[in-house]
């Protein structure tokens, strides 16, 4: 996180010189794309990806983010006489907090279900007459042996480390299902984007 707390703080300045210099349209529409894009491709990560690889999707989602509030911090308040932009900056700041954390708050929600849906699912999988489990336990029950662990706890520890991996893919894939609806919600952006005309245009 700290590779991409730098480029935040890196961003978010030019970001407000750029943002008098072009329409709002463009950076809103290019960051809101490039988180949307940051957020694919955290949902389709998996445990080879390298620190580096994550990092650099993190940045690139940290400084497009970085692109949209500037601009639209500077179309909502054109509008305003400058007597009343304080109070509409602070209503601003609030609502877009509050969305903040309506919206994350819904994510969270989403991903607890999508964990309940998978553990459920692998769960019923795990069988005896499910072939690739009983290979599974039989080669953690060999490493075990060959690690001098007691016959009489080997198949119990075995069953114990299925548990462990079936409980670590499910939270992967809902992980991975919450990154790709938060890419899709970023994408509304987009939308949104067509609607605000240019800072220039308000003046």
């Amino acid at each position: 996180l700290i590779p991409a707390g730098l480029i935040l703080g890196i961003v978010f300045p030019a970001m407000g010189r750029i943002g008098d210099r072009v329409p709002a349209l463009l950076p809103i529409v290019l960051g809101s794309a490039g988180f949307a894009w940051s957020n694919y491709a955290l949902g389709v990560v998996d445990a080879n990806t390298g620190f580096w690889t994550f990092a650099i999707i993190v940045m690139i989602g940290r400084a497009t983010h970085a692109a949209i509030f500037p601009p639209l911090m500077a179309v909502g308040l054109k509008g305003f006489p400058p007597d009343q932009i304080p109070s509409a900056n602070g209503t601003i700041n609030f609502t877009r907090q509050l969305g903040g954390a309506f919206g994350i708050n819904l994510l969270a929600i989403f991903l607890e279900q999508r964990i309940a849906f998978f553990s459920d699912a692998f769960a019923a999988s795990q069988s005896a007459a499910n072939a690739v489990t009983a290979d599974f336990l039989r080669e953690v029950e060999g490493l075990l042996a060959t690690g001098g662990l007691p016959e009489a706890i080997q198949q119990s520890g075995a069953i114990l480390y299925l548990g462990q991996v079936v409980s670590a893919q499910a939270i992967t894939l809902a992980f991975r299902d919450t990154f790709l609806m938060f890419a899709i919600v970023s994408l509304t952006g987009i939308f949104f984007a067509f609607l605000l005309g240019s800072p220039k245009d308000r003046r």
